[in-house]
Order: C-alpha cells, then structure tokens, then sequence
C-alpha cells in the first residue's frame, strides 16, 4: 500500500471534480471549433440579413463565410439569395441610367461560390459619345455562359398582379408582357422587312396560362431559391431604393438555363402604351407623358436576358435592345437590331 494519499497499485486516483467545473470544459471543447471559425470569418461576412456583395472577393469560401441561403445584394441594386441546390442564380436590374448585374455561381473546388456584379451605362468611363450606328447593321452584341437549350420551348406563365385591376392605367397589360417575350424569342425586327434579318433563332415560347404565383423575385427586387416556374409579369418593388424598369431573374444548372422570371414594377403612372402603328419607333412618341416608359420595350429587353443576352455598353450600340439603358417614351428596344439578332443566333443557331 502506498504511503502517499490518492496513490494506489502504482494508479491515480483522481479525485472527482465538480459538476460545475466538467460542464465548463464541455462547453469550452465544444465552442472552440465554433470560436477558431468565427475568428476566421471574414470582416465583411458579418450577422446580418443582406451581404454586400461589393465588399467580397470573387471567389469566397466558406472558411470565409457560409453564404448559402443568404442574400447578396451590390451597390447598384442588384440582389439575389445564394442558391442552396447547386443552381447558379444571375440578377438584372434595369434603371433609366443603366443596369446593374449580380451572378452567383456554386465554386466545386472550395465548396463555396463565386460572386462577379457589374453596372452598366450608356455612355462608358472612355467619353464615347459618338452617335448611336444604325441598328440594322450594328452587329454588336455579348452573350452570357448559359442559354436554353437549342431548339427548346420555354413555357411561360403570366402574372398579373394589381395590373388586372386596371392599377396600372394600361388598356392591355398582358399584351405588353407577351409582345415582349414574342419579340424576343421570334426576333422580330423593323430591319430588312418583310423577310427580317434572316431565319428565327432556334428557340421557342409557349404560354401556359394565367398563375397566382408571382415572378420569383422579393419585394426588394431579390432573385430568391427557383420554384421551377417561369413566371412574367408585373411586382411591386418597394423595398427598392432606385427607381427601375424591369427585373429578371435566371437560374441554370452547368450552362443551362432550367428558370427565367421576370417583373415589370407595379406602379402606377409609370407606364404608357403606344398605338399599334407606333410598334419601335424612337423616342419622343406623340402623346406620351414625360418620364412614361414603354412596357413592350421594357419586357422585349428583359426577356433577351432570360434568352442569354447581356449588355452592350457604349453610346455607339445605344439603338440596340440590349444596350443597358432606355429613355423615357422610346419603344426602340421593342423590336431587335443586327447585333441582338446575332446573339440569338450565336446561342440557338437558326430554326431548321
């Protein structure tokens, strides 16, 4: 027997600690994994609801902050939810003084995402301010990463919001929403008539019918998780802190496109619509109110994005559909140039 207390047959006997004190060091083990990855998170990830997406690196892993299910929102406006199903998500936001971008996109290497956003003008930092070319022969034009794909029929919903109540002051608000998707799927154009630019796009719509679901896009103009339908028409924005034109919202799964919503602000006395014999004509149109704007033009544009067409800057291309800004009173964007027609092409091909 060994002459020294808490010693015996060569072991220690420990003495129990208190209760208090074990339970003290389990929490600490347990939070110290927690506290090594608070510690490491970036300053910019923060607690919050909203992330600005401009204060991030490109490429954030999530040592760096967890972003899935978390709202990103850039500068210029444009917002979206870090999609949690592996989806890429891009959101377009068109203002009278340009647009704004943001795109999310899941990063396989780290586990994290990709984060890329932008504006775009009218007139770029350079000074072009040379003439708009004639969009008929203005071949230029920028295609996104993702598209349909070719030869498939996007099935499309419409939502009319307070819009079938007359709120809007439009005499036919849905045929401003579908003149836009058709403009934009069949290429319709005021060049080369009537033969056109040449065969359609390979692409093609079919409208599915009237839904209570309303485009996939929250009140503060944010692209949120996809619901598997493609739904146009018209959402309130007011949670918006710029005035804007249109919203679209597109999701796509390895370089294809599987969703495209996209929302017309629901605001009265913004909108006006033009006779049928004024269809892409040039601002200023007679009788239209200051600071109206065309809903066909508008949704023309709009659904060239969920096409897979982007922005083309500079005040040279401005008579094209998809140059990043539209002035008040101008259907021009209504109908496609050379430029807009050559992306479809690049992306479709021609119709067989």
């Amino acid at each position: 027997m060994s002459k020294h207390p808490g010693i015996t047959a060569g072991r220690f006997r420990h003495r129990a600690a208190p209760a208090a004190v074990v339970a003290g060091l389990i929490l600490a083990a347990a939070a110290a994994p927690e506290a090594a990855a608070a510690a490491s998170r970036a300053p910019w990830c923060g607690t919050g609801p909203v992330l600005q997406a401009d204060a991030m690196p490109r490429r954030v892993t999530p040592a760096q902050c967890r972003l899935a299910g978390r709202t990103l929102r850039s500068a210029a406006g444009a917002s979206a939810v870090a999609p949690t199903d592996g989806t890429t998500v891009t959101a377009h936001l068109l203002r009278p003084d340009g647009a704004a971008e943001l795109r999310i996109s899941p990063d396989p290497e780290t586990g994290g995402y990709t984060v890329s956003h932008d504006f775009a003008g009218l007139t770029p930092p350079t000074g072009d301010r040379a003439a708009p070319l004639d969009p008929c022969t203005d071949t230029e034009h920028k295609v996104s990463p993702t598209a349909w794909p070719k030869g498939a029929t996007i099935k499309w919903r419409y939502y009319a919001g307070t819009a079938k109540n007359g709120g809007l002051g439009l005499r036919h608000p849905f045929r401003a929403i579908s003149r836009g998707i058709v403009n934009a799927v069949n290429a319709h154009t005021d060049c080369n008539q009537p033969d056109g630019l040449g065969p359609k796009p390979n692409i093609f719509e079919h409208f599915d019918g009237d839904t209570d679901k309303a485009p996939n896009i929250g009140d503060e103009g944010t692209c949120r998780q996809r619901d598997s339908v493609n739904s146009f028409g018209w959402k309130r924005a007011a949670g918006l802190q710029t005035f804007i034109l249109g919203m679209t919202c597109t999701w796509e799964i390895d370089h294809r496109t599987v969703e495209g919503d996209t929302a017309l602000p629901d605001q009265p006395g913004m909108w006006w619509e033009p006779g049928d014999d004024r269809r892409g004509a040039r601002a200023p149109l007679p009788g239209c109110p200051p600071n109206h704007y065309i809903p066909s033009a508008v949704a023309t544009h709009e659904a060239l994005h969920v096409l897979g067409l982007e922005h083309v800057e500079g005040a040279r291309h401005a008579a094209l559909t998809m140059t990043p800004a539209l002035a008040s009173c101008d259907d021009g964007a209504a109908t496609l140039g050379k430029g807009d027609y050559d992306g479809l092409i690049e992306l479709y091909g021609p119709r067989p």
